[in-house]
């Protein structure tokens, strides 16, 4: 039996439209909003006015009428001025010490390039700007999440981010890399539109290891992507974050360098390893076996520390990622970094638990495709049979892809083969193809199959004693994100 399947190394997921769509995000003290609700002339609702995002911050997106109702109530001899008071120090406490923080960073700044004029050209990203406008140290976006039972592992975790697709952020009228928006998402709008920049997802990756307990960092700097002559000036956006090579006949390729975002793990010794968030892939840095695709780093941060690249060479092929070495990597102040951000972070929502029932969306996305691929060779005249026990055999397969996705080892392949062999009768040929999708709809994996080679011979075999199978498995993660896998085969005895 000759077997023939595509490659299930690591993809990110293709970005479909957005399933929700991003119109205003504001913060709103609950505080004051109790306090409102208590003064006997202001009953009812209170008007809040919710800021824009990206471009349009500055522009409001409409007026929510919100109301906070506390359980057990204040106490009657509670006094509203106090409470009143108390919120309006707090607020000057916290424009206190941004003031500071920004007066300090300056000085920080002014330091890093006293050491190489170079450095003004990295990308050293102190501050960022998050969805409503706000300018904030990038320290107050990552926030250490504890996912509780929803995952099991820091693999686990790595596998559920790199489902959410990948969405390129493009301010209004910018093209082409340097253009790349400036403002991040936070976790909880980022989880919400179920799609986001490269930014955004090394942002929740790094969030979740530090709830496992990981030493994690996200790291900014550039990835070597591979792109055709002709697209060097016009490169597909989506194929460059997610690694693809965007290659089309006729054209040659070449290797660019475009900014990236990325999260990094320290052991005791130092020791470091690489995690690729939009595929969940792993690197040893310095393993002899695996190359990352990383060129540059420039600066690296988490909750409480935040680390510039002072090498003379910023390429990860001759800088030492060795962070408590001053001469190495400038360090800003933990103390600094803490007085700026404890008032400014917000934590996430906990996640949600998969409500998805995947056997039942896997029998029926199944007989889904089955219809497809029957009316497809009906197109061609050809008739389909299906082999009940060959689909069953396929299963174990795809429950080993998942698997090689989380652990980054192939398992059972042996069973596999030999499950295979004694399926197919001798003088037969075996074709099989894979593909992992994250969504269920059929006729566009249907689509997106006949553009593979592979696939299309599957679909449009001929032979004596053609029989197709196929076989569908989903695995859910938390917020229902899908790993949906899907296994085209057919066996046939060749006619000559």
């Amino acid at each position: 039996a000759a077997a023939a399947a595509a490659s299930t190394a690591p993809q990110p997921p293709t970005p479909p439209p957005p399933t929700a769509q991003l119109v205003g995000a504001g913060t709103v003290d609950w505080r004051g909003l109790a306090l409102h609700s208590l003064e006997q002339s202001a009953a009812g609702p209170r008007a809040v006015e919710l800021p824009g995002v990206g471009e349009a911050a500055g522009v409001p997106a409409g007026i929510l009428n919100l109301r906070v109702d506390l359980l057990p109530s204040f106490d009657p001899t509670f006094d509203l001025a106090t409470g009143h008071t108390h919120l309006a120090r707090e607020r000057t406490r916290v424009v206190d010490r941004e003031r500071v923080f920004l007066t300090y960073a300056k000085q920080w700044w002014q330091e890093y390039l006293e050491i190489r004029p170079s450095h003004k050209d990295r990308l050293v990203t102190i501050f960022v700007h998050n969805e409503a406008g706000q300018n904030l140290p990038a320290s107050c976006c990552v926030v250490p999440m504890n996912a509780g039972r929803l995952l099991e592992t820091p693999r686990h975790a790595a596998r559920f981010v790199s489902l959410i697709p990948y969405l390129k952020t493009i301010s209004v009228g910018a093209s082409g890399h340097k253009d790349r928006s400036v403002h991040w998402s936070n976790i909880h709008s980022f989880i919400s539109r179920r799609c986001g920049d490269t930014e955004d997802h090394a942002l929740l990756l790094c969030s979740l290891l530090l709830g496992f307990g990981l030493n994690a960092f996200v790291c900014v700097g550039t990835k070597g992507v591979q792109v055709t002559s002709s697209e060097a000036a016009d490169t597909d956006d989506e194929d460059d974050a997610q690694g693809g090579s965007g290659r089309r006949r006729g054209s040659s390729a070449r290797v660019q360098s475009v900014a990236h975002a990325w999260v990094m793990t320290r052991g005791p010794g130092g020791e470091a390893v690489f995690w690729e968030s939009l595929t969940a892939e792993r690197f040893v840095v310095g393993s002899q076996r695996q190359q990352h695709p990383f060129r540059t780093i420039d600066c690296v941060f988490n909750h409480e520390a935040f680390f510039a690249n002072c090498q003379p060479s910023n390429s990860l092929t001759e800088c030492r990622l060795d962070l408590g070495n001053d001469g190495h990597w400038k360090a800003m102040s933990p103390d600094s970094i803490a007085a700026a951000t404890e008032l400014l972070r917000q934590q996430p929502p906990p996640l949600l638990g998969p409500t998805e029932d995947v056997i039942r969306s896997s029998e029926e996305l199944e007989s889904e495709l089955r219809g497809l691929v029957a009316e497809h060779r009906a197109d061609l005249g050809l008739s389909t049979a299906w082999d009940e026990r060959l689909s069953q055999v396929l299963l174990p397969a795809l429950f080993a892809y998942e698997q090689e996705r989380l652990t980054g080892l192939a398992v059972g392949n042996e069973e596999f083969q030999l499950m295979v062999k004694n399926v197919i009768p001798p003088g037969h040929t075996f074709k099989a193809f894979p593909a992992q999708f994250d969504h269920r709809n059929g006729r566009k994996i249907f689509h997106k199959a006949c553009q593979n080679r592979l696939c299309t011979d599957i679909f449009e075999v001929t032979g004596d004693q053609v029989v197709h199978a196929l076989r569908v498995r989903i695995a859910v993660y938390p917020e229902n994100m899908l790993a949906v896998w899907i296994l085209f085969a057919v066996k046939y005895k060749s006619v000559l």
